[in-house]
């Protein structure tokens, strides 16, 4: 190629310049250009055609002599040139030229035995490829990036002990695989070797090192190094019989470390063997499991043991087989109750059985997934697992009913499963097969049925719940009807609307309310006379009537004694055209004073409250129409009656006989002059009953010493009278007052 490059330079007129550059591979390396040597990449401004020379030095070494770079040739972007140096012509073709080195590493293989590193002989030999044996310390060139197999061989009377672990090694036995990612150092590792023998009787295999031999068989093996040795038992003979492992004769385990002594004698150890004694273990039945000397055999159960041996069999105490069906043990066929025993070999072998007997089992779930039943009586844990002997009667009960919050329960609807099915206890015998039944429980939730205001209305529910709980897939049907004095409104809560009847889904607690308002009712009776209830249900004018009913007003209001107020509390009690003087207003009463003037015959009332319809009730005016006040005295009723001296009388302090009496009353119809309306009495002149009073005592008849209007009261009545002969004595006598034929209630008055 140099002849090509010459013949590139040009004729001998003017020339451009060319940019040339120079460098290595790798970096670093020194060259030369023109006689100046550079060790990085150098580049020029050459006239086109002129002369140049390119060296480089080979070998170099870097600065700790363990890396060197062999020249290989030099290179440009149109191909190879062959020797060193090379001489070119600048060429605007050729812009670069690459010297390209091979970096080698140096390996050192020492071996480290005579104290003075890098000049041992070692005692054994070590193979590199494409270099040969190296038998003493040596250093080796290797190819960067390249892998190396180093191979280790003892000497006679040696063994090779492995070697010296390090970076960018893979060991394998004798053979260290290298991979040169720069210099190293290895170290095989030589030991004094001593013959050790390996035997066995009748030459039967063992294990050595995890690798099966037939011994005699004799290692060469470094001192200190430790083996592992092994047999394999049982084996059999030629004559068919089987032998089992006795022993190693350096008293070894089974398996055991062997390690070799410093000893330059050799040395056997020897396995030896017995006759074996068969022993086969079963289940009844079959296909159950055994732990054997502590650890979960594998079925068959059949082992060749040395007699005289102990090992230790366990049967489980309990265990369930492959189609779920529970076990029970029960004992061993050689006697043995225990589930455990220390079984000694017999010479003979044996064949065992572990019998167990099955167990009747009945699982018992619930549709709840947790809570209890009672099983014979005794609380179990749902899932509830029972296991009683094949055959066994087992009675199991669950809750009735099991609270789930404060507005949910779920109550028992019967068993499914295995039979019997239904609702009540269920009862049943264990069979062979796994049993499992549960108990079904269906989700009930609550329904509050309540009005607003408490009272207001009377409810009709279908279907109907002792308790107010619901299936949670049922509907109900609600309705509600005023109670007097209110009127339906809306609902509020779970329904909706203005109709007073609906249906609700009971798939969760449900709470209905209804609303209502007031709505003024007065019943048929509902207006009578204060004092109490009299034989005749007509009115007299100027007296004292309570009118009864619901709704009647807003709230409670107390009128002035004197005058009464004509309208309390927003309400006002007309009887035509004309208002009633009233005492008190409530929501159930009204205390009003009939107004005077009024004619015997039928009138209507009409409450008006503010805010509220208007109310009407019919009544009756008579002339006379009398009523006895009272008040509680204890667990009964008395006559407001006073004795002389103005206190009242009580069984405590009774009526005399020849006692000037005083007693309370209203209605007893027109006085003289006539009484005032909603006024109370003055105290002069007196206001007398224009019509008789009689008092009547028990069977006597009394005339009254004077009747008339009480002063400082409204539509009160005074009455005075003495008790004479005929009257009773030392008892309640029933007191009453007659006007006209009309007769007061009839009330008891203590006499002595």
């Amino acid at each position: 190629m140099s002849g090509a490059v010459a013949a590139l330079a040009p004729a001998g007129h003017a020339q451009a310049t060319s940019v040339t550059k120079v460098i290595t591979i790798p970096d670093g390396v020194l060259f030369t250009v023109d006689g100046q040597n550079y060790q990085h990449s150098m580049a020029a401004l050459w006239p086109a055609g002129s002369p140049h020379q390119l060296s480089a030095q080979t070998p170099q070494f870097n600065p700790t002599f363990t890396t060197r770079y062999m020249f290989k040739g030099w290179v440009t972007a149109q191909g190879s040139i062959a020797g060193n140096p090379i001489s070119i012509y600048a060429s605007p073709y050729i812009t670069q030229y690459q010297g390209v080195f091979n970096t080698q590493y140096m390996v050192s293989v020492r071996f480290q035995t005579c104290g003075q590193p890098g000049s041992c002989a070692g005692n054994g030999d070590i193979t590199v490829p494409n270099i040969g044996v190296v038998s003493s310390d040596r250093d080796v060139w290797v190819n960067s990036g390249s892998a190396v197999a180093l191979t280790a061989v003892a000497h006679a009377g040696y063994a090779f002990a492995g070697w010296q672990a390090g970076p960018n090694q893979v060991i394998q036995g004798a053979v260290d695989y290298l991979t040169l990612a720069g210099p190293m150092t290895v170290y095989p590792v030589f030991v004094p070797s001593r013959a050790i023998t390996v035997a066995s009787t009748s030459n039967f295999q063992v294990l050595v090192d995890h690798a099966a031999i037939t011994p005699p068989w004799t290692f060469q093996w470094g001192w200190d190094s430790v083996h592992t040795l092994d047999v394999v038992s049982p084996q059999g003979d030629a004559f068919g019989r089987t032998w089992v492992f006795d022993s190693w004769s350096d008293g070894g385990a089974v398996q055991h470390a062997y390690t070799v002594a410093e000893a330059p004698d050799a040395a056997t150890v020897t396995a030896t063997f017995v006759l074996g004694a068969g022993v086969s273990i079963v289940t009844s039945p079959g296909n159950l499991n055994l732990i054997i000397d502590g650890r979960a055999a594998n079925q068959p159960y059949n082992f060749w043991w040395r007699p005289g041996d102990t090992h230790q069999l366990q049967a489980p105490p309990q265990q369930t087989d492959a189609q779920g069906r529970i076990w029970a043990f029960t004992g061993w066929s050689n006697g043995v109750a225990a589930n455990t025993q220390n079984f000694v070999v017999p010479a003979a072998g044996l064949f065992l059985v572990a019998n167990y007997a099955q167990i009747g089992h009945l699982t018992v779930y619930s549709t709840l997934g947790s809570g209890s039943v009672k099983v014979d009586g005794a609380a179990c844990a749902i899932p509830c697992d029972v296991q009683r002997p094949l055959g066994t009667k087992v009675s199991v009960s669950a809750p009735a009913s099991i609270p789930l919050s404060n507005f949910m329960r779920a109550d028992f609807s019967g068993w499914t499963g295995s039979a019997p099915n239904g609702a009540g206890d269920w009862a049943g015998a264990l069979t062979g097969g796994a049993q499992a039944i549960w108990a079904n429980y269906r989700t009930m939730n609550l329904l509050v049925a309540q009005t607003n205001p408490a009272g207001s209305a009377s409810w009709t529910i279908l279907p109907a719940s002792p308790d107010g709980y619901y299936d949670s897939q049922s509907s109900v049907n609600v309705s509600v009807s005023a109670n007097p004095g209110y009127r339906f409104l809306h609902w509020s809560g779970d329904l909706s609307g203005s109709t007073p009847s609906g249906t609700v889904a009971m798939n969760q607690p449900r709470l209905v309310t209804a609303i209502l308002g007031p709505k003024p009712y007065v019943p048929a009776t509902g207006m009578v006379n204060a004092a109490g209830a009299t034989p005749n249900p007509a009115l007299a004018c100027g007296s004292v009537v309570a009118v009864y009913g619901a709704g009647l007003a807003g709230g409670v209001a107390i009128g002035p004694n004197s005058p009464l107020a004509q309208t309390l509390g927003g309400v006002t009690a007309r009887i035509g055209d004309r208002l009633a003087p009233l005492f008190f207003v409530s929501p159930g009463l009204i205390n009003l004073q009939l107004p005077s003037g009024l004619d015997p015959g039928p009138y209507t009332l009409t409450v008006s409250a503010q805010g509220l319809p208007d109310v009407s009730e019919n009544f009756t005016v008579a002339r006379n129409a009398p009523g006895l006040f009272t008040f509680p005295a204890g667990d009964q009723t008395l006559a407001m009656v006073l004795h002389a001296d103005g206190t009242l009388i009580t069984p405590d302090s009774p009526a005399l006989l020849g006692e000037l009496l005083t007693l309370y009353a209203t209605g007893l119809g027109p006085t003289d002059p006539a009484r005032p309306e909603g006024l109370a009495i003055p105290d002069t002149p007196a206001f007398n009953a224009v019509d008789p009073v009689a008092v009547l005592v028990g069977d006597a008849t009394f005339p009254a010493a004077a009747a008339f209007a009480a002063p400082g009261r409204v539509g009160v009545d005074t009455v005075q009278f003495r008790l004479g002969n005929g009257s009773p004595s030392g008892t309640s006598a029933a007191l009453r007052i007659q006007i006209n034929q009309q007769v007061s209630n009839t009330v008891p008055l203590p006499i002595k």
